[in-house]
């Protein structure tokens, strides 16, 4: 009966080991922004986006796609090859990605209050 006990304790023990290295697993690899870095980034590409999309006509003065992209990597310290790297990773994480985009979208919100005002 103690022989027993000792094997459920062990059994558990390594179990539990296990959950509680698989959930300290959470590091974000090299090459992929961080929560903060991606919110800010998603938001500065779904404007530019919509900026781009919603002129009625293009004049001389406008941007394209590739342009804002191009830019807003600079200014995000990134690359095409790093935002897609970081859209993967965040993907396979859905309750992260979906935390990013409500930040962002509270944030845009908060915007479009203060401009209401």
């Amino acid at each position: 009966m103690l022989a027993n006990l000792r094997r459920m304790l062990l059994s558990l023990f390594i179990v539990s080991l296990f959950f509680f290295i698989s959930c300290k697993n959470d590091k974000i690899p090299d090459g992929v922004l961080n929560q903060n870095e991606m919110k800010s980034l998603l938001k500065d590409l779904h404007e530019s986006e919509a900026a781009v999309f919603t002129q009625s006509k293009p004049d001389t003065n406008s941007y394209s796609l590739p342009e804002y992209y191009s830019y807003l990597f600079k200014k995000h310290n990134t690359d095409s090859t790093g935002f897609a790297n970081s859209m993967k990773y965040y993907s396979t994480k859905p309750e992260l990605l979906e935390k990013i985009y409500t930040e962002m979208i509270d944030e845009v919100n908060k915007e479009q209050v203060g401009i209401v005002k």
